[in-house]
């Protein structure tokens, strides 16, 4: 699905562009061809070929409009469950399936922008700025019940006193109404700062070489939301007292992620002409650090009637043993491709269509940071609350894997 809408973006530009060539003008006003030189030390193409003289123009900006995809965020931990009333809702039960979590994150496509500037300082040597940022987009995910509890909602989780498979009741019949809610989200930013170096240029072919620095930063979050009513048949508990109905109870849980990469960055740029199109092709590679941060956060508020009552350190999955800030430092790795098509529409704007991938080897991701094995003595919530005597868990993972961003871009360049 999403190579095919590039295909078809793609498709329409050259068809744009192949109309406008067939037109009697053959040329954009005020665009001419020479096979003569332009300037003195610099030469131009023959017929085929937009007069351009080797040295370029001193100042090229572009900005372009980005449709792009990332690569699917991870959640392979099951997150709410429902089933039969006998099942519980608990994994391995029968009737027991899976409504949230344990599949993937599918953001969908990404809008966003992106600014290039490339300042000649001479016929050889050019300064190019670029930044770039993609939409903060989310996904929610929830379930609720009705008034009288159904149907059942069941938050999995493994008991490490028993090394079994149990669960926290969101909603069941008679016992406790609520809902819960899953949210995540993903937004990325970056930016570079390079250096060009002509290394051919015949007029027709060009070919810069690129040494620079490359900065980039993913952020992301995932958050449950869980709030529930205890009903006639229910009983729960807060740091060790015992509630009944009508008490309520927020459980929130949070996982929040931010990857920063800095590093330096060596590649190439070649641009082709060919008639009126220009076609152009950029490879670069980074090597440098990730900094890898996980913040994970986590309470249960007790609501006696319209107002809170009391807010106690840890929700389900998020407990004083993993709570807190987790930091560490890789080395990364990201390559970069850029493949671009642009027609000339004015004398010194061109537009433009192209595609990009961006891969990123080594990043956090908050949907891998969960860690259902859960020790009832840490969960306010739980009758079983106390003194912590058993496994200290959960425990962080601090589980790494990589991330790409691909997508197609339409912009414009004016040259000066």
């Amino acid at each position: 699905m999403r190579f095919g809408i590039a295909a078809t973006l793609f498709g329409l530009a050259v068809s744009a562009g192949l109309a406008g060539a067939e037109t009697p003008a053959g040329t954009p006003a005020g665009v001419e061809f020479h096979d003569t030189p332009v300037a003195s030390g610099c030469t131009a193409c023959g017929d085929m070929c937009l007069a351009q003289p080797c040295c370029g123009p001193q100042l090229t900006l572009r900005a372009d409009y980005l449709l792009w995809w990332i690569k699917d965020g991870p959640l392979p931990q099951p997150l709410v469950t429902t089933g039969t009333p006998d099942s519980e809702g608990i994994l391995g039960n029968q009737g027991t399936a899976v409504l949230i979590g344990a599949s993937d994150v599918d953001y969908g496509m990404f809008q966003g922008g992106r600014l290039t500037a490339d300042y000649w300082l001479n016929s050889c040597t050019a300064l190019q700025a670029s930044i770039f940022i993609l939409e903060q987009r989310s996904d929610i995910n929830g379930a609720g019940s009705d008034a009288a509890g159904s149907p059942v909602l069941t938050r999995p989780v493994i008991d490490v006193l028993t090394g079994q498979e149990t669960g926290a009741s969101v909603a069941f019949p008679n016992s406790f109404r609520g809902n819960v809610a899953v949210v995540t989200s993903s937004q990325a930013w970056g930016g570079e700062l390079n250096m060009l170096s002509n290394w051919s240029n015949d007029g027709c072919r060009r070919i810069d070489l690129i040494l620079g620095g490359r900065y980039l930063e993913l952020q992301e979050s995932l958050y449950i939301h869980q709030d529930s009513t205890i009903l006639d048949q229910g009983i729960a508990g807060f740091e060790g007292a015992v509630l009944l109905a009508p008490s309520r109870l927020g459980i929130n849980d949070g996982f929040e992620t931010q990857n920063r990469f800095y590093g330096g960055q060596i590649g190439a740029q070649a641009q082709f002409q060919r008639g009126m199109f220009t076609i152009d092709v950029a490879g670069k590679v980074a090597f440098g650090w990730s900094r890898q941060v996980i913040s994970i956060t986590g309470s249960t508020t007790l609501f006696e009637g319209p107002g809170p009552v009391a807010v106690a350190n840890g929700g389900l999955l998020a407990l004083p043993t993993n709570i807190g800030r987790h930091e560490d430092d890789v080395f990364a790795i990201v390559p970069e491709l850029n493949v671009t098509v642009s027609y000339p529409i004015r004398e010194n704007i061109t537009a433009r269509i192209g595609y990009t991938f961006l891969y990123w080897s080594d990043v956090v991701r908050p949907g891998e940071q969960i860690n259902r094995a859960v020790n009832p003595q840490q969960v306010p919530s739980s009758l079983a609350f106390g003194p912590l005597t058993g496994p200290a868990q959960p425990i962080n993972p601090f589980s790494s894997t990589d991330f790409w961003a691909m997508g197609i871009n339409l912009g414009l360049e004016i040259r000066y």
